[in-house]
């Protein structure tokens, strides 16, 4: 079942800005963030510049959990 963000935008940010955002708050390289997603450095990077804008449900469930962004899972994070 997806994970389903309980955190709002804030500062106009966009979808890509925000995870962006999140990953710098964890202390998070992009390399890092990117392996542990499954994913190609450069796809991630299309995404944190809003190149790329639709991931799948998949991945965004993944970003979800391994961001910390689901506050009912927050303990765990």
């Amino acid at each position: 079942m997806p994970v389903k963000l309980k955190y709002n935008m804030n500062n106009n940010l966009n979808f890509g800005q925000f995870i962006s955002e999140q990953r710098h708050k964890l202390s998070m390289e992009s390399q890092e963030l990117a392996k542990a997603l499954g994913i190609s450095n450069a796809y991630l990077s299309q995404l944190e510049k809003g190149i790329r804008t639709h991931p799948s449900a998949e991945l965004l469930d993944k970003i979800a959990k391994i961001l910390c962004l689901n506050k009912a899972k927050k303990l765990n994070c």
